[in-house]
């Protein structure tokens, strides 16, 4: 029992450790957060795809993409609850496989997924591509590949929890600048109830 504690405490101390050595990382070169980002989510679609891009659904591809097609149903009814939404273009932010793009391809003349991460595209491409589907890979800084004003709608689903502030700002402006005036965001994030409200933490 004694081993196990000791390698529990071991482990704790590790983590500390290497938080406070990435927090004066990302201080001295912002840079290293995309970076970090990208290296992490490559590494997560190589090997445990399906588990990073929809925790509750991952037991097998059936069941992934079948919660996919019903939560875009879902997203879709709540984005109309707001008002009319149009059909032509539209816009995925961290698209990840695909599992919500592609059904968006039903709904949409046509479907931009845009990710940071090569090889969850390289996936999406292979597993959930349609005719009408571009995927598009995001590069720190990058403009989203739409021209102003041309999206009825903007996805960004359980993304901002991943990301900085200066990430999020950026989509939200992004997002702004590619949607038509009565064009729609939908985005979730989590807002804590209780207590302090911290700063996110620099990653």
């Amino acid at each position: 029992m004694a081993t196990t504690d000791g390698q529990g405490l071991g482990d704790r101390m590790k983590t500390r450790v290497k938080r406070a050595i990435e927090s004066v990382v990302y201080r001295i070169d912002p840079a290293y957060v995309s970076y970090r980002a990208r290296r992490d989510w490559n590494h997560a679609a190589r090997h445990m795809p399906r588990e990073v891009t929809s925790t509750f659904d991952a037991q097998d591809w059936e069941t992934y993409w079948e919660s996919g097609r019903r939560q875009v149903r879902d997203l879709l009814d709540l984005a109309r609850s707001a008002g009319p939404l149009g059909s032509g273009l539209a816009v995925e932010i961290g698209c990840g496989l695909g599992r919500l793009t592609r059904p968006l391809a039903g709904h949409f003349e046509r479907v931009v997924g845009a990710d940071i991460a090569d090889e969850m595209l390289k996936i999406a491409r292979r597993d959930a591509a349609t005719p009408n589907i571009t995927y598009e890979l995001l590069k720190p800084g990058e403009r989203l590949p739409v021209d102003d004003g041309a999206a009825d709608f903007v996805l960004a689903w359980t993304v901002f929890r991943h990301v900085p502030r200066s990430t999020f700002e950026n989509y939200l402006d992004e997002a702004r600048r590619v949607l038509q005036p009565d064009g729609s965001l939908l985005f979730e994030a989590q807002v804590r109830e209780r207590g302090p409200r911290p700063e996110p933490p620099p990653y």
